[in-house]
Order: structure tokens, then C-alpha cells, then sequence
């Protein structure tokens, strides 16, 4: 449905074949308005569903449409176009305008523990020893450098009357 709403808006803004740069810059407009708004939403600490559906698309046809980062990209022609049909333009779109549904989805720490944990082991390993690093320069010593520290993890867990030994070296 909004693929068809974006072809029809580009269609009446840019008729003819430059169409469909119009169709990628109200689509990339659009794709804006919602990341803002799934952002906000983070700030506020409500949830954003994975995988968007019709059901909880918040943003509108009209407000990508009116949004600086399309009209910026559009040509003269084509945003007088905008103004004059943007009356028509707004009432297609909001007849399939579909309600936020803001109770699915996960909150940002769980979306941050989703992207850490598709991470590979090493490259989380090494994404925390760059952070200890940074911190490490930044709050105490100038000339701290990891690897003259990184070498490797060495532990040991008794738990319910057996031994867990791990050991792994990393130079």
C-alpha cells in the first residue's frame, strides 16, 4: 500500500520518467519520518517493533512530503508541483493511513542486547577491549595501550560440587 501511495504521490509531482527519482526521494523522505519517529520513542522509553507492519507504521504520506529533507532534493518544478497537488496528494494518503500500535516491539537496551549478541564472539571481545581502552586513555593514562595488557581470561567456577576451569590466551 505505500509503495503504491509513493508512486502515485511521485507520478503527480514528477510526471514522466524522472518519476521515479521522485518515488527513491519521498520513499528515503519517508523512511526518515519514521526513523524519528521510532527514535523519539526510544527517548521516551517505549517499545519499536522489529519488523515494521501496516499495523504500526506511525508517520504519514504528508509528512514525508512535507519533510525539508525531500523538498530539498526535489527541483523547482517539481515542488511547485508539490504545493499545488499537495492538498490531493495528503488525501490519498490518509485514507490508508493505518494506526501505531507502540505496545510490540523490544526497548532500546534489548534492540542494543540483539546487535551484541548477532555479533561474533571475537568481535564482541574486541568491541569491549576498544571500549576499555578508550576509557582506559581518556579518564587515566595518556599512553595506555591494550595490547601491552591483552593477553588472555583465566577463571575458575565451583558450582554444585563440580569445577569449571576456563583458560584462553589471546596473544
Amino acid at each position: 500500500d505505500k509503495l503504491k501511495l509513493i508512486v502515485s504521490a511521485a507520478e503527480i509531482i514528477t510526471p514522466g520518467p524522472g518519476g521515479v527519482i521522485t518515488q527513491a526521494l519521498i520513499a528515503e523522505a519517508w523512511a526518515l519520518c519514521e526513523t524519528e519517529s521510532d527514535m523519539n520513542d526510544f527517548y521516551a522509553d517505549e517499545r519499536v517493533p522489529l519488523i515494521k507492519s501496516k499495523a504500526n507504521w506511525k508517520t504519514s504520506l504528508g509528512s514525508a512530503l512535507n519533510s525539508e529533507a525531500l523538498r530539498e532534493k526535489l527541483d523547482e518544478e517539481s515542488v511547485k508541483k508539490l504545493d499545488e497537488n499537495g492538498a490531493e496528494i495528503n488525501t490519498i494518503g490518509s485514507l490508508m493511513k493505518s494506526k501505531g500500535n507502540i505496545s510490540e516491539g523490544l526497548s532500546y537496551d534489548e534492540y542494543l542486547m540483539l546487535m551484541i549478541m548477532s555479533l561474533n564472539d571475537n568481535v564482541r571481545l574486541l568491541r569491549i577491549m576498544d571500549i576499555i581502552q578508550i576509557n582506559m586513555k581518556y579518564r587515566y593514562y595518556r599512553d595506555f595501550n591494550m595490547t601491552e595488557y591483552f593477553i588472555g581470561v583465566r577463571f575458575s567456577i565451583n558450582a554444585n560440587g563440580r569445577s569449571y576451569d576456563f583458560e584462553d590466551s589471546y596473544k
